[in-house]
């Protein structure tokens, strides 16, 4: 008799912030998805890709020297007496 191969998946426990806890509930009972698992793999099959670009654009962003002088801020500028 042939032996089925059996695979055991690993599991991974995953922590929650208890204050993104009502977020997370309110997605779940949008989706009709039964728990937090299942609503991190959606969110991770789904929009992984994007959460990993987002972090590369924001990293490789060059912040480049304003075309424009700054104007220059002094207590003529503000139509209150701040600077008193």
């Amino acid at each position: 008799m042939k032996q089925a191969k059996v695979y055991r998946e690993t599991q991974i426990r995953i922590v929650l912030n208890p204050k993104y806890k009502p977020k997370a509930d309110e997605v779940l009972a949008a989706t009709g998805l039964d728990n937090l698992s299942q609503l991190f793999s959606v969110l991770l099959v789904n929009y992984g890709d994007r959460l990993i670009a987002a972090f590369k654009a924001e990293q490789s962003m060059v912040l480049t020297p304003l075309e424009q002088p700054l104007e220059v801020l002094n207590c003529d500028t503000f139509t209150s007496n701040i600077c008193e």
